[in-house]
């Protein structure tokens, strides 16, 4: 499955859950009832969205990624400048 189906999926997931994640979010955050119903419901909407609109954002071009240790220096823990 690519990933607008996967964040389709977890839309769907997420709001068959609405009740659960909104609980969690009241005895973690402390937030009202009525505001964790709002966090849930915009997070769905969220993975709605770029679900839909998200591979207009980053379409897939083969081979433009630069490769994973061209981009970070790995110095194992020495100072950068010497």
């Amino acid at each position: 499955m690519h990933r607008a189906g996967r964040l389709k999926a977890a839309a769907v997931r997420l709001e068959a859950d609405t009740d659960k994640a909104t609980a969690m979010i009241v005895a973690e955050m402390g937030k009202t009832y009525r505001a964790a119903q709002e966090e849930v419901g915009k997070c769905v909407r969220g993975l709605r969205f770029y679900a839909d609109h998200g591979p207009g954002f980053m379409p897939d071009v083969a081979g433009s990624a630069p490769s994973p240790s061209t981009r970070v220096r790995r110095d194992r823990g020495r100072p950068l400048s010497r």
